[in-house]
């Protein structure tokens, strides 16, 4: 590992999706993040400085990823 080196920490997501299809019509449900594990989306090395900061900081900021979810969905075919 080098010295000043950022490292993100790592993650593994699982999701679940069960789908009816039907000639006219179908179905789904999506289990998103079945685990509800906490992870980062996007993960980005950012230099940042505040006022009374003598030197800039090279920091990780993050966008959340999402938790737990349930989504459903019904379609019908013209």
């Amino acid at each position: 590992m080098h010295i000043h080196s950022i490292r993100t920490k790592a993650y593994f997501v699982n999701d679940l999706m069960l789908s009816y299809n039907h000639q006219k019509w179908g179905a789904n449900v999506q289990l998103n993040n079945l685990f509800n594990v906490k992870w980062n989306e996007a993960q980005f090395a950012t230099e940042t400085q505040l006022k009374e900061e003598a030197l800039p900081v090279t920091d990780l900021t993050y966008t959340p990823g999402s938790p737990f979810g349930v989504r459903v969905g019904v379609y019908y075919k013209f």
